[in-house]
Parts: C-alpha cells; sequence; structure tokens
C-alpha cells in the first residue's frame, strides 16, 4: 500500500461474488427471497455541515429581526425534497438523507432563538452526473436561503464515491441460473457501498446477491432466514460453475 502497487492484477482475476443481507425493505415487501443486484449507488455526503444564524432571546427578538439557524435549516430541507422529487419524476433513483440535526446543547434553550445548526448530507444514486447536479443544487439552495434569512449554510468538505455497474454478463448469467433452478429472485439496486463495487471499479467483473433481511442492517435485529441464504447459495453455486 505505501509503494501504491496492487497486490492483486484485475486482468487475472476472472470474477468476483458477493452475497449480502438487503439493507432494505424491498425483497421483503416483494416477498421475493433473493435479490441480483444491478449496481451500486455512489455518494456525495457532507459530513460537517452547518447553518449559522444568530442567537437572541426569544420573547424579546421579532420575527423580521432574527437569523433562526432551525428555521433556514428547516427550509434548505424543504427546497432540497422538493428537488429530490423532480429528480425522481424524471426517473432516476436518487435517494437523499439530511441527518444528524442537532443544536449545540452547550448553548441551547427554550428560550433562545437557534444561532446553530449541525447536520449531514448523504446523497446516492447510479449516475454520476445526477450526483454532481445534487451537489450543485445543494449550493445553490444555501445560498439562497442564506441569504434571504441573513444565515450562512457552510456545506463543509464534500467527499465523493464512484457508482458500480455490476456485470452485465454476470447478472445475466444469474437471472438464467435462477430459472434454470427455480429461485425466486429480482433485479434490485443497492444502496449501501459493497466489495462488490470496490472490484467493480477496478476493472474486475463483479456480482452481487441480495438475501431478503425483514430488519435493516446494522443493528441487533438484523436477520435472515437459513431457507433464503441457501437459495442465494444456490445462485451463487450456479454463477462460478456456469
Amino acid at each position: 500500500m505505501r509503494e501504491g502497487a496492487r497486490h492483486l492484477d484485475p486482468e487475472k482475476v476472472e470474477a468476483f461474488y458477493e452475497i449480502h443481507i438487503e439493507q432494505g425493505p424491498v425483497l421483503v415487501h416483494e416477498e421475493i427471497p433473493v435479490g441480483i443486484v444491478s449496481g451500486i449507488r455512489g455518494n456525495m455526503r457532507a459530513r460537517h455541515a452547518k447553518c449559522l444564524g444568530e442567537y437572541a432571546h426569544s420573547g424579546a427578538t421579532p420575527r423580521k429581526l432574527r437569523h433562526d439557524a432551525a428555521l433556514g435549516m428547516a427550509e434548505f430541507m424543504t427546497a432540497m425534497e422538493a428537488e429530490w422529487e423532480k429528480i425522481e419524476a424524471a426517473g432516476n433513483d436518487l435517494v437523499f438523507t439530511l441527518g444528524k440535526l442537532y443544536t449545540d446543547p452547550d448553548v441551547h434553550t427554550h428560550s433562545k432563538v437557534p444561532g446553530e445548526v449541525r447536520f449531514t448530507i448523504d446523497a446516492r444514486d447510479h449516475e454520476a452526473e445526477t450526483l454532481d447536479r445534487v451537489q450543485t443544487l445543494a449550493a445553490e439552495r444555501a445560498a439562497r436561503i442564506g441569504g434571504k434569512r441573513g444565515l450562512t449554510i457552510d456545506l463543509g468538505p464534500l467527499s465523493r464515491v464512484k457508482p458500480a455497474t455490476m456485470a452485465p454478463a454476470l447478472r445475466e448469467n444469474l437471472r438464467r441460473g435462477a430459472e434454470t433452478l427455480g429461485v425466486s429472485a429480482m433485479d434490485i439496486p443497492s444502496g449501501g457501498g459493497h466489495d462488490a463495487g470496490d472490484f467493480a471499479n477496478a476493472g474486475v467483473p463483479a456480482a452481487t446477491l441480495f438475501v431478503r433481511n425483514p430488519h435493516g442492517s446494522h443493528n441487533p435485529r438484523e436477520d435472515m432466514a437459513m431457507e433464503d441464504f441457501a437459495e442465494a447459495v444456490k445462485l451463487l453455486a450456479w454463477g462460478l460453475t456456469h
């Protein structure tokens, strides 16, 4: 790693397969045990964003003289949701999350106009161009709302991860396997990042299978039925031998 040299030559790796629980509710909703992943969403993230206004006495400061960071954030969130709806209506699979919204517990109180709100942005899509658009829209809406309300909405440093497409030939082979073996499976995008995405972006043909999971991921209730897992293993064996 220090030398910046590859440990594996992508030209010498025929394929990379991965089985993972689905991290969302789609397979459960569709009552299908296995998903054949079409691609892994890339992301655009702001981990240290903030909306800066001005603290003021809540009883003594009229609305027109306030620089309320909480109301500014509410308007920013509403504006970005409206843009998300437009992008979604145009056929993109964008998912957009504003999170970790909090004021400073050492300063805030019920009798103060909020002067600062911290937040994060997590935008994910299969198209890098859509992430570019979201990044531009977020900056534009932040500047417009900040200017109107006398606030500074600072998105801070942004990070990007490239989308990854699962190899079409491997996906088609897995579909044939599902039909031949009688495994109930559907095409499904991945919203979370996975090792297969890193291999795909390094030039290795990759495929991912999801297993139905009723309780989401990264929590103590993360779960799957062994029967569903066995169906995914059947497809994995098919992919490795056909």
